[in-house]
């Protein structure tokens, strides 16, 4: 820029809002990738991109990228703050010498009003401020309608983003450019996902679990095929038309009806739990319907999408672990083995590999409370009974009981033969949390040399102090933990 005139009257001024506009060009383009979810689920069955790409971390990925967009958006409007405020000051012979044709502003509010650039640049900050305001966890948890509707203001930023540079005052727009590969292909996940959710879903029934968790179970569309571990997205237009929520898959392929266990935490699924279930009913509650009584469908459907946890059965040892509803990604994983199982049972040696590679598995369950584990313990009892010697279940309470309550659980749990009295499983259950550390320490030396797939699905607080205690046990030249989160 130190060759061109208006380096000659700006200086530094233009360098840096120029430099940090390219390095925009390149982010605001790129980070729509973060978020194309068909194609990272396609990606994660290509093992060549799967071991080149942080595809597990793409919505980390997300948010870093938009921290480093924020930056350089601040460095770029205070550049062109001082931009602006230099040119109104110019007298206007210079003006013209150096900008021939373009009218001078004689305040910093016109340059900032009534100019394209200008106008346009406003409107993108209160759209970045909006956004980045509403997706923080706070909000995010306790409303996440404001962020879901918040964030899609990300078309007015785009849209303003690409007129920005329109005037050509100081070069020709290119923002398109970077824009055509990236945004083509978001656009094209955009049209896929709203043809998906045209498909009739018909909602066979629900079944009320304690700790408000309602399972739906939905008559599968015979184009949706999905692996174990994988999730959707449910939208339910009697309570929002646009708002879609994501849910981990709780059935398993080999399942007639597919389902997802949904926890009433927040207005959306409270609203969703009332709808369905407005008597609050224990059990099955028999539905089978495609419209609600206005004529719209009672539930849209789009997925499956890839995640972290469909690996699980690529390891030959793995550790599940699952904090409260967290456990929903492996209770089709679990459903998954079990079914395996039975067939490896009658099939030739040569076919099981082909069917699970899996050998052992270590599910550890951690919840508050007793209630917690009562819609999930039926299945552990059948992969107990059928799986011994596969399956090592640990179940923990982390909730505080008294005292009298803890000697006569121990008391009813000594006894010979008897399953524990608070999960009806034959191991027993832990009060507290479990020391990683320690198990991943003595598992290591069970495994000298293998490695060792550890799967999470929880709070953010969890997973940092798990995969902290994965990495200190895992040596260079013996057994090694490979640690996986489930995001959405």
């Amino acid at each position: 820029y130190k060759h061109r005139h208006s380096y000659d009257v700006l200086h530094n001024g233009l360098t840096l809002a120029r430099s940090s506009g390219a390095l925009l060009k390149m982010n605001c383009s790129l980070i729509f990738l973060t978020v194309c979810r068909n194609l990272i689920t396609w990606a994660r069955g290509q093992p060549w991109l799967e071991a080149i790409l942080p595809l597990d971390s793409n919505i980390k990925i997300h948010k870093l990228m938009a921290y480093w967009i924020w930056f350089l958006s601040t460095l770029h409007c205070m550049a062109h703050v001082f931009n602006f405020a230099h040119l109104s000051t110019i007298d206007n012979a210079r003006f013209q010498s150096y900008f021939p044709g373009l009218h001078q502003y004689t305040r910093f509010g016109e340059w900032l009003f009534l100019t394209l650039p200008g106008l346009s640049g406003v409107i993108i900050w209160i759209c970045q401020m909006l956004m980045y305001s509403s997706a923080m966890q706070s909000v995010r948890h306790k409303s996440f309608e404001v962020f879901w509707f918040t964030h899609h203001l990300f078309v007015i930023f785009t849209v303003g983003t690409a007129i920005h540079g329109a005037g050509a005052i100081f070069e020709p727009p290119s923002f398109w450019k970077w824009l055509l590969l990236p945004g083509g292909l978001y656009l094209l996940e955009r049209i896929g996902r709203v043809i998906r959710s045209k498909r009739q879903t018909v909602l066979h029934h629900v079944t009320g679990e304690n700790s408000g968790v309602i399972a739906l179970y939905m008559v599968r569309d015979w184009r949706f095929r999905y692996r174990a571990g994988e999730y959707l997205f449910l939208n339910c237009p009697s309570i929002s038309e646009w708002e879609w929520h994501p849910f981990t898959i709780t059935s398993c392929p080999e399942e007639k009806y597919l389902s997802v266990h949904i926890k009433s935490v927040g207005s959306w699924t409270k609203g969703l739990s009332k709808l369905l279930n407005p008597k609050g009913t224990m059990g099955d509650v028999f539905i089978d319907k495609i419209k609600d009584e206005k004529g719209r469908s009672l539930l849209r459907v789009d997925g499956p999408y890839g995640a972290p946890s469909e690996h699980v059965l690529d390891s030959k040892v793995c550790v599940l672990i699952g904090a409260g509803i967290g456990v929903t990604p492996f209770a089709s994983i679990l459903k998954s083995m079990f079914y395996k199982l039975l067939l490896m049972q009658n099939a030739p040696k040569t076919y099981h590999l082909e069917l699970m590679r899996t050998q052992k598995v270590y599910f550890y369950w951690i919840c508050r409370d007793r209630t917690s584990f009562e819609w999930f313990a039926f299945l552990l009892r059948d992969l107990e009974d059928r799986a011994e010697g596969f399956l090592e279940v640990h179940t923990y309470i982390t909730a505080r009981f008294e005292l009298e309550n803890i000697k006569s659980y121990v008391e009813k749990a000594q006894k010979p033969g008897e399953l524990d009295p608070l999960t009806g499983l034959k191991t027993r259950t832990y009060f507290g949390r479990p020391d990683f550390d320690r198990i991943f320490s003595d598992m290591a030396h069970v495994y000298p040399s293998e490695k060792v797939g550890v799967f999470f699905c929880g709070p953010k607080v969890m997973s940092d102090n798990i995969k902290r205690a994965a990495n200190k046990n895992s040596k260079p030249l013996g057994c090694q933990f490979v640690y996986r989160k489930e995001n959405f």
